[in-house]
C-alpha cells in the first residue's frame, strides 16, 4: 500500500536505479515489459524486449512463444514459425507442458493462416496431448484444439474428421459457441459441397453462387464467401436470405458497417424478422454501439418473446454500456449461459500467463471499479451483482473500490448488507502472485431487535474495513 508521494518516490527510484551503473535488468524484467508493451499494441517494442529476454535467458521457451505472438501480430508469419519451433525445441520437461502445448497451438495457427493445413493439422495434435496434461484449462483448452483442427481439416474438404473434432471438442464443453456453431455448418455445408463437386467448375444461377458462398463461410473464407453472395445478388437482386448470408459474412470478416447494411436491407425485403434484427444487434454490438444494439434486441424479442439467446445478447450489450469494460475481450471471455462466477481480466490486451499477472480473490467483498473503470456484472441473469470471481490485474498500483450489499446467489452472507459505503484502497501487486481481498467489521454500537409474530431482525451499526493479504 502506498499514498501518492510515496509512488512518485518510488517511481524516481526505480528510474535512478535504471540509469545507475549497478543496475542490471533480468529477463523477467524484459518479459513483463514487453507485456505491457504488447498490450499497447506496440509490437517492434515488444519484440525487442522479449529479444532482449531471450539473450539473458535463452533457454526459456515462454519467451521465444510470446515473441513469436508479437511477431505474428505484426504479419511476421514466418518469424512466429521459426520462434514457435524453437520454443518446441527447447522445452523439454514437465514443467513446460503448459508452453509446449502454446507453442504447438500457435504454430498451428500461424501454419493454417499461411495455408498449410497439413502442418497445421499436425500441430494440434501435438499440442493435444500436452494441454491434456493441465489440469486448470483442460476442458477449454482441448476444445479449442479440436475446434482450431476441425476447421483446418473442413479448410481441406475432409468434412467428416471436421465434424468429428468439433463432436470431440463438444465433449470438453458442451455448450461451446464456437464448436457448436462450426458442427452445424459442417453438417450443412457437406452435402453442398459435394454437390458443387459434382457440378463441375462453372456456376450459373443464383442459387449456384448462393451455395458456393455457404460452404466458403462455413469454411471461413470469409472474403471469398462475400464474393459469391454478391455474384448470387446480381443474379437474383432482391433475395433476402442472400443478403442475410452475406451479413453474416462480413460481419465474421470484421466489416460491422457491411454487415448492418445487408442485415438493413434483410429488413426492408422481409421486414419484422427476429433472427435479422438480433444479428443486426449483435454486428452494432461489435461495433461498439451499444444503443444500437440494444434497440435491436429489444426488436427481436417484441417479435420473438423470451428468445433465450436474445435475451442473453440483450444482457450482454446492456452490461458492456453500463460497465464500459477494459476488457476488450469481453464477449468471447464470458460464457453468458454459465451462471457462475468468472474471472475477470482488469486490462486490455491477450490473456497472459500466470507469472504475468496478479490475481486478487475476493472473500465476502465484492469490487465495483478497478482504476477509475467499472467492472462488468458476474451473472447473465443477475443485474444487480458485481464481479465476485477473481480479477486479474497487471503489475503496479491500482485504485481499487471495493463494495458490499446483499448479493442475490447470497455468496457474500446470509445476512441483508444494506448502507455500507464503498471503501477505496490503493493496492500494488507483483506478477506471479496472489492476493486475497476479505472483509472485516465490527460492532459501532448496541444492536436493537425489532419481534415480529414469526420473526425477529436484528439492526447493528457496522464499521466495515478490507484486509488484503499476499497469499
Amino acid at each position: 500500500m502506498m499514498n501518492q508521494n510515496h509512488r512518485v518516490l518510488l517511481l524516481a527510484a526505480i528510474i535512478f536505479n535504471m540509469a545507475a551503473p549497478g543496475f542490471c535488468a533480468t529477463a523477467e524484467f524484459y518479459k513483463d515489459r514487453a507485456f505491457a508493451k504488447e498490450a499497447k499494441k506496440d509490437f517492434d517494442g515488444a519484440i525487442a524486449d522479449y529479444t532482449k529476454a531471450i539473450k539473458l535467458a535463452p533457454k526459456d521457451p515462454d519467451a521465444y512463444t510470446f515473441r513469436g505472438i508479437a511477431k505474428n501480430h505484426k504479419g511476421d508469419i514466418e518469424g512466429a514459425i521459426a520462434d514457435y519451433t524453437s520454443a518446441i525445441e527447447i522445452a523439454n520437461h514437465p514443467y513446460d507442458e503448459r508452453w509446449i502445448a502454446l507453442a504447438y497451438s500457435s504454430r498451428g495457427a500461424a501454419k493454417q493462416e499461411k495455408g498449410d493445413l497439413d502442418g497445421a493439422i499436425a500441430d494440434y495434435t501435438e499440442a493435444i496431448p500436452h494441454h491434456a496434461k493441465d489440469d486448470a484449462h483442460r476442458d477449454l483448452f482441448l476444445a479449442g484444439d479440436y475446434t482450431s483442427r476441425g476447421i483446418a481439416k473442413q479448410n481441406k474438404g475432409d468434412f467428416d474428421g471436421a465434424i468429428a473434432d468439433y463432436t470431440k471438442a463438444l465433449t470438453f464443453r458442451p455448450n461451446d459457441p464456437a464448436a457448436s456453431k462450426q458442427l452445424s455448418a459442417a453438417k450443412l455445408a457437406k452435402p453442398i459441397a459435394l454437390k458443387i463437386a459434382a457440378a463441375g467448375c462453372c456456376f450459373t444461377t443464383a442459387d449456384d453462387y448462393f451455395n458456393a458462398g455457404f460452404v466458403k463461410a462455413a469454411e471461413k473464407n470469409f472474403s471469398e464467401a462475400i464474393a459469391d453472395y454478391t455474384k448470387a445478388l446480381e443474379l437474383k437482386p432482391n433475395d433476402p436470405v442472400a443478403y442475410s448470408a452475406r451479413g453474416n459474412a462480413k460481419r465474421d470478416n470484421g466489416d460491422f458497417d457491411g454487415a448492418i447494411a445487408d442485415y438493413t436491407k434483410t429488413l426492408e425485403l422481409r421486414p419484422n424478422n427476429p433472427a435479422t434484427y438480433s444479428a443486426r444487434g449483435s454486428a452494432k454490438r461489435d461495433k461498439g454501439d451499444f444503443d444500437g444494439a440494444i434497440a435491436d434486441y429489444t426488436k427481436a424479442l417484441e417479435l420473438k418473446p423470451n428468445d433465450p439467446a436474445t435475451s442473453e445478447q440483450l444482457h450482454a450489450a446492456t452490461y458492456a454500456k453500463l460497465a464500459k469494460p477494459i476488457d476488450t475481450n469481453y464477449f468471447s471471455s464470458f460464457r453468458l449461459t454459465d451462471r457462475k462466477p468468472v474471472a475477470y481480466r482488469a486490462y486490455s490486451g491477450p490473456a497472459l500467463p500466470p507469472q504475468h499477472k496478479a490475481i486478487l480473490t475476493l472473500n465476502h467483498v465484492l469490487v465495483s471499479n478497478v482504476d477509475g473503470q467499472r467492472l462488468p456484472l458476474c451473472y447473465s441473469g443477475d443485474i444487480t451483482c458485481t464481479p465476485i470471481g477473481p480479477i486479474e490485474l497487471l503489475p503496479g498500483e491500482h485504485s481499487i473500490t471495493f463494495s458490499f450489499g446483499n448479493d442475490p446467489k447470497n455468496t457474500l452472507a446470509p445476512a441483508t448488507i444494506s448502507g455500507a459505503p464503498p471503501i477505496q484502497r490503493s493496492l500494488t501487486v507483483e506478477a506471479g502472485k496472489v492476493y486475497s481481498a476479505q472483509r472485516h467489521w465490527q460492532n459501532a454500537g448496541d444492536c436493537t431487535v425489532s419481534r415480529g409474530s414469526t420473526s425477529s431482525t436484528v439492526s447493528c451499526q457496522i464499521v466495515w474495513s478490507v484486509d488484503i493479504t499476499e497469499k
